[in-house]
């Protein structure tokens, strides 16, 4: 996992480099999901799964929780030293998100 731009963190997973951007809005956190290419499934998948973070944390659902259940999910794509899926990938950037003070 590395950081870039302050901000965005990079996880290397079976589909390609996944880029996880938190940030905050009206004093919720919400985080922009992108991976591979626009139009790929991949792409579309990953983009469904920040829009339910997003509502997620809008109603108060814990990062913890959303950790939780998005962690150990793998796939056929499992490459060792990467995440082992996409969700697993987004797991692991949210669990090392600072808290904001």
């Amino acid at each position: 996992m590395t950081t870039s731009n302050g901000h965005s963190i990079v996880i290397k997973t079976g589909h390609g480099n996944l880029h996880v951007n938190p940030f905050w809005l009206e004093n919720n956190l919400h985080v922009h999901l992108k991976i591979g290419k626009s139009g790929s499934c991949e792409s579309a998948d990953t983009e469904a799964i920040a829009r339910m973070i997003n509502v997620a944390l809008k109603y108060g659902a814990p990062v913890e929780e959303i950790v939780g259940h998005l962690s150990n999910i793998a796939c056929e794509h499992v490459v060792i030293g990467k995440s082992s899926s996409i969700a697993d990938g987004i797991s692991r950037a949210l669990k090392d998100l600072p808290k904001r003070e």
